[in-house]
């Protein structure tokens, strides 16, 4: 026996001594401990009769012995659940089995979980847009959606990201369509770029696509999102809107926040670094004008850098 099991007997037999009654644990611990080879001989020797009431059968938590105020030693009692459980049969092979599989049941919202795209070492290489595309037409979670692509040049300066496509980007099949879509073509040629001059997507896609991913789904298909930021060469990347940054940052900042701390935020794709910038989305330009003086601060900032 070592030592912490003599202390754990020690207490017990304290508690014994204390209550009107042996307490309901006392025995099972005796019990086992009296088996125990490593206990000492003269203990083992010692016949030992306790017998207990049903209500004394409680379990350990419930226990309050009659005449103690304090609460019981619970790292001691620690070890005593840890000695009983060192100390139990293992199961029969058959019965650890059958409880495997009941763990590998699948719960209700597993199931409608949307299923992992590959790991990032098995997703191929693309040497063009169309290519990349095509492929993530066959596979989750974009497989049997409609999807609005991106657009621009490959060795564009700047790729702009947002979240989703618009309500109008999604009928018109293009990003940034309708009257954000014109805001967004003044802020562009105001710092002397436009369509053909940048390139432009979505990370999901379409609106729905976002609705049925839980926030572990996002994060397991991010490799395959970052494989189309990849072919663009840009090494600056716009963020448009709070919940594309907070996604893209890893952060759980406002996006006032995030653009008031004026860092740049830089990430390592696996082959080249990126520079990211936090502003605005045209669609809350729109809706809050106040906001565009701030905006216009954040796409001049983004002009010094790509000239």
């Amino acid at each position: 026996m070592n030592l912490s099991e003599i202390q754990v007997l020690q207490y017990l037999t304290e508690q014994w001594q204390i209550a009107d009654s042996p307490p309901p644990y006392l025995s099972s611990f005796l019990t086992h401990s009296v088996k125990s080879p490593s206990l000492p001989t003269q203990l083992r020797q010692q016949p030992l009769e306790i017998k207990e009431t049903a209500a004394q059968s409680n379990s350990l938590s419930s226990y309050v012995p009659p005449t103690l105020s304090a609460q019981p030693n619970h790292s001691l009692v620690k070890l005593y659940e840890n000695s009983i459980q060192s100390s139990t049969p293992a199961a029969p092979k058959q019965f650890k089995s059958e409880a495997i599989n009941t763990q590998a049941v699948e719960s209700p919202s597993s199931t409608n979980r949307t299923s992992p795209t590959p790991t990032r070492s098995k997703i191929p290489q693309f040497s063009n847009f169309q290519d990349y595309y095509e492929y993530i037409s066959g596979v989750s979670p974009f497989k049997g959606e409609r999807i609005v692509p991106g657009f621009g040049d490959i060795n564009a300066p700047i790729c702009v990201i947002s979240l989703i496509p618009s309500t109008t980007d999604m009928q018109n099949h293009l990003l940034h369509s309708g009257p954000e879509g014109e805001l967004f073509d003044k802020i562009l040629a105001a710092i002397g770029l436009d369509r053909k001059k940048i390139y432009a997507t979505s990370l999901w896609k379409n609106p729905a696509i976002l609705q049925k991913l839980s926030l572990r789904d996002q994060a397991v298909h991010k490799p395959l999102v970052y494989r189309e930021l990849e072919l663009c060469q840009a090494k600056v990347w716009v963020l448009l809107g709070e919940k594309c940054c907070q996604y893209m940052l890893r952060s759980g900042k406002s996006l006032t926040d995030l653009r008031q701390e004026k860092k740049l935020h830089t990430i390592d794709t696996g082959k080249i670094s990126r520079t990211q910038i936090a502003t605005y989305h045209p669609a809350e330009l729109l809706k809050k004008t106040t906001l565009r003086t701030q905006a216009w601060d954040d796409w001049k900032w983004i002009r010094n850098l790509i000239n």
